[in-house]
């Protein structure tokens, strides 16, 4: 039971009934489950008093609640890794939703992803080729072996951007991955010298060590 101009909650949202039989519903954030068409009913008993007489009627207020098609919730997707990683895959629909339980996919279309990459100063950072790459569309492929000339500490942070569709709202979502410098061991080339057996002794220079 309310009173008037008081909220008088329902199963779907809340009702305010006010002295001119006017009224306001609001429906629950809790329903934006509803799929698109779905309609589910709130209904509320009220009591009209005639002022002149007295004279009371009893009634029942329905209210129809339709569903509409809600976009894609994205989840932002975060990945560290070293460049002495493995290869690896995102995958791209990872931690989002769609309110309505429908399905939902990374968008294809032309010019909807994008990829940027600053160093640790903030500075712009060319990738290089193949490094990070989406070739079916729903995964994120990254080499981290290809960042091995960051020095140890330095750091590479690449954000992937790219749409969520439900085939009618699109959602914005990102992809940052950091890729952390580590410490690497000379790499060391085979020298060789070849000489007669008589030549006079002679001297071989180290400098080839890396």
């Amino acid at each position: 039971s309310g009173t008037i101009g008081s909220s008088l909650a329902g199963t779907y949202g809340s009702l305010q009934l006010y002295e001119d039989g006017s009224y306001q519903y609001v429906a629950s954030s809790a329903i934006s489950g509803l799929g698109a068409g779905e309609i589910v009913y709130d209904q509320f008993n009220y009591t009209a008093r005639q002022t002149a007489t007295g004279d009371t009627d009893h009634a029942v207020l329905t209210i129809a609640v339709e569903g509409k098609n809600d976009a894609p919730v994205a989840s932002p997707i975060t990945s560290t890794k070293t460049e002495n990683d493995d290869d690896y895959s995102i995958d791209l629909n990872a931690g989002s939703t769609d309110p309505d339980g429908t399905s939902f996919h990374v968008n294809g279309a032309s010019g909807t992803t994008s990829t940027t990459a600053v160093d640790g100063n903030g500075d712009s950072y060319t990738l290089p080729s193949g490094a990070v790459s989406a070739p079916f569309g729903t995964h994120l492929r990254v080499k981290p072996n290809m960042f091995n000339e960051l020095d140890d500490g330095e750091s590479v942070v690449i954000t992937y951007a790219y749409l969520l569709t439900d085939n009618e709202f699109n959602t914005q979502n990102t992809a940052t991955i950091t890729i952390t410098g580590v410490n690497d061991a000379p790499v060391v080339n085979t020298i060789t010298a070849t000489k007669p057996a008589n030549d006079s002794a002679f001297i071989t220079h180290l400098s080839s060590v890396q």
